[in-house]
């Protein structure tokens, strides 16, 4: 997946009070974020204990950022076709 950003936009918004790069981090973490966390998501099926490890957070960050983020999870549930007879 490709993401585009319009940093120029971005930093446009901010001011030059010493305080401008803390909320271009935050608000470009704001588009990045939720992608990365569907797309991790969809990489594990869903698997949250999976992403975590995959992502490097603890399950408890990783529930705290999909929360933050807006991000929900489906799993999707695998059948087999087939099988003995």
């Amino acid at each position: 997946m490709k993401i585009q950003l319009n940093i120029s936009d971005i930093i446009k918004g901010t001011d030059a009070d010493g305080k401008a790069h803390k909320r271009v981090y935050w608000l470009m973490m704001a588009q990045i974020m939720p992608v990365f966390l569907r797309e991790l998501l969809k990489h594990v099926s869903g698997n949250k204990m999976q992403a975590s490890k995959l992502a490097g957070l603890d399950r408890g960050t990783l529930d705290r950022r999909l929360k933050q983020y807006g991000v929900s999870v489906e799993k999707k549930v695998v059948t087999h076709k087939g099988g003995a007879s």
